[in-house]
């Protein structure tokens, strides 16, 4: 799917050495794993552009995600990916990238469908839900829970983080 792999130097380009470390270990375990890693562990680092557009993708989810009412009990539903229409514009808008020309709706929504079954899997290990992950743990979701991750805004730097932990509002 995505790499960070390295050129013929044995550098990752614009990755720093252990950014690319932190990526590839987290693909390694799976593409699903590595798109939660892509929009919590790495949210605000400096990735090139085939990986940033693959964050962006991860962090669609997780806003729609966070969204979601009632996630402090039952495991989540299935968040439905965007329709069709949107994900082949988003598929239009991809960077150069290696295997582009297979980048299509389909192909973006088996990734977001992928990722939902990470995050819901990861969150029915809980039985208190979302709320109830414990920072520190292997997940990249537990590690960063939806409620202490930053929103647009605040990674824009307008607005100061508001930390609401145990909930899944921003």
């Amino acid at each position: 799917m995505l790499e960070a792999e390295p050129d013929g130097n044995g550098s990752t380009g614009s990755l720093s050495p252990a950014i690319a470390h932190r990526i590839e270990s987290a693909f390694k375990k799976s593409d699903s794993a590595g798109l939660l890693h892509l929009a919590t562990v790495e949210l605000q680092s400096p990735l090139p552009p085939p990986l940033s557009f693959a964050r962006d993708l991860a962090r669609g989810y997780l806003t729609r995600l966070c969204q979601t009412p009632g996630l402090d009990g039952q495991p989540p539903e299935p968040i439905a990916p965007p329709p069709e229409e949107e994900l082949g514009f988003t598929a239009l808008r991809a960077p150069p990238m290696k295997g582009l020309e297979y980048l299509n709706a389909s192909a973006l929504e088996r990734w977001w469908t992928a990722l939902d079954e990470q995050v819901r899997g990861e969150i029915a290990v809980f039985p208190g839900g979302a709320g109830s992950l414990p920072a520190g743990e292997e997940s990249a979701l537990a590690a960063h829970r939806p409620g202490d991750l930053p929103s647009g805004r605040e990674q824009a730097g307008r607005i100061p983080p508001v930390r609401v932990h145990g909930d899944l509002r921003s």
